[in-house]
């Protein structure tokens, strides 16, 4: 069967669009790629491309994730200031009462309700990814939902999500494929931004700050070095206005 080829647009602020348009079945497969990933991470803090995808993925905005959007934000930045100042016993206080704030899982739960599934997200060395399989009829939805969480990241539970990072790096010494990967990259990328572990190294997640993180997002996440993708059932001139808008 013939196959027309996908739509690319770039629009005025740099965000591209790349349309597919597919009738088989009413859902859509939807992606947000940031041209940004490890190779990208500053040679002294590694790991932040990763560590950031474990944030923008399901941590919340100003809006979503939070059941008061006032006392978070000042909550937010005296963690900030915590981590700035080397203080473990106030950062640790503040983001226990930040977490009391949170609504954990907020953004899955929203598209659960939508009919939503395979909430998820991957780093690379070249880019990250941001997926969400949905309804055809939540386009708009998805729409006003990744213009949130691109244009207003909140990363809540920072620390216990630099644990998670922590935990997956173990676990990856564990893994003999990991560590044949580990060796053959090594061999390959010497000295290269590609020859760095994805994870990043262990005493350098661990040293991640708030600050470091934004300052990461805020750097490869600007409209013109993403790009949004969608396969499947919807009206191509409609859906072109919507992410116009």
């Amino acid at each position: 069967m013939h196959r027309r080829t996908p739509v690319v647009r770039t629009f005025e602020n740099g965000l591209t669009v790349v349309l597919d348009v597919d009738r088989e079945q009413p859902r859509v497969a939807a992606r947000v790629v940031a041209r940004w990933g490890a190779a990208d991470d500053p040679a002294e803090t590694t790991g932040l491309a990763h560590l950031v995808e474990h944030l923008v993925v399901n941590k919340g905005t100003r809006r979503l994730g939070v059941v008061s959007e006032g006392g978070d934000a000042a909550l937010q930045a005296r963690i900030a200031a915590a981590y700035r100042a080397g203080d473990v016993v106030a950062r640790e206080r503040l983001e226990r009462e930040a977490a009391a704030l949170a609504v954990p899982n907020e953004l899955k739960q929203a598209w659960g309700a939508l009919g939503g599934k395979g909430l998820n997200a991957s780093t690379s060395h070249d880019r990250t990814d941001y997926t969400i399989d949905l309804p055809a009829s939540h386009i708009s939805a998805w729409a006003a939902i990744e213009t949130d969480r691109f244009g207003g990241p909140v990363f809540r539970t920072f620390g216990t999500e630099v644990g998670t990072v922590l935990q997956e790096i173990a676990r990856s010494g564990d893994s003999p494929d990991r560590a044949t990967w580990g060796v053959m990259r090594d061999a390959l990328w010497a000295g290269h931004p590609y020859g760095r572990a994805v994870l990043g190294s262990e005493d350098h997640v661990a040293a991640a700050t708030p600050d470091a993180a934004l300052d990461f997002f805020r750097a490869g996440y600007g409209a013109a070095n993403l790009v949004a993708c969608l396969a499947g059932d919807f009206d191509l001139d409609e859906t072109l206005a919507l992410l116009a808008r």
